[in-house]
């Protein structure tokens, strides 16, 4: 009978652990998204801050 909780108990870590792991990812990737998202719009400012050139006007590397 113990070895059944004991392999209970462990698949149960063993789970808890997969979750752990699979959140820890996503936050880092939903971290890294913003931090790439601030920094491009760092770079290149709103629409209504900008000069009203059209989109095919302007060059991908314009500042």
């Amino acid at each position: 009978m113990e070895m059944i909780w004991i392999k209970i108990i462990s698949a149960f870590f063993k789970l808890t652990k997969g979750l752990i792991k699979f959140q820890l990812q996503r936050v880092k990737r939903e971290l890294f998204e913003q931090t790439v998202i601030t920094l491009i719009e760092r770079e290149q400012p709103l629409e209504s801050t900008r000069e009203s050139v059209s989109r095919e006007d302007r060059s991908p590397y314009a500042p």
